[in-house]
């Protein structure tokens, strides 16, 4: 419950976090951007230092973090797609974690998500 709890709160608040947190920039490919941020002990999070890829038109397309709650050696890339808009929103509705030897991500997912989103609106 602690990992799920933390990582949909990091997930969904990533564009947020990223304004706030130490971070180093770095062009990526097809006019992507490799952002490399470090988050602080008073965030729970995977780890403390993560690398995230956006693509050319600012999506969240790759997460690269170790899971430092169930190893040192839980290394994974978390990629995500199928973006819907809701409520002005962009989310991603597919979710897939492989794991990650350096640079290397292994072929299956060791996580896969199709999440549906819900509509909710404001009176």
């Amino acid at each position: 419950m602690y990992f799920f709890g933390y990582a949909l709160t990091v997930y969904f608040n990533i564009p947020f976090l990223l304004t706030s947190l130490p971070v180093r920039l770095r062009p990526w490919k097809n006019d992507g951007l490799r952002v490399d941020a470090v988050f602080p002990s008073e965030i729970h999070s995977h780890c403390r230092h993560q690398r995230f890829y956006f693509d050319g038109g600012a999506l969240l397309v790759r997460h690269d973090y170790t899971a430092d709650i169930v190893s040192r050696f839980a290394s994974g890339a978390h990629f995500t797609s199928d973006y819907v808009e809701l409520g002005g929103l962009l989310i991603a509705r597919q979710r897939r974690v492989f794991t990650r030897f350096g640079g290397l991500v292994l072929p299956f997912p060791v996580l896969s998500a199709k999440i549906r989103p819900v509509e909710v609106g404001l009176l």
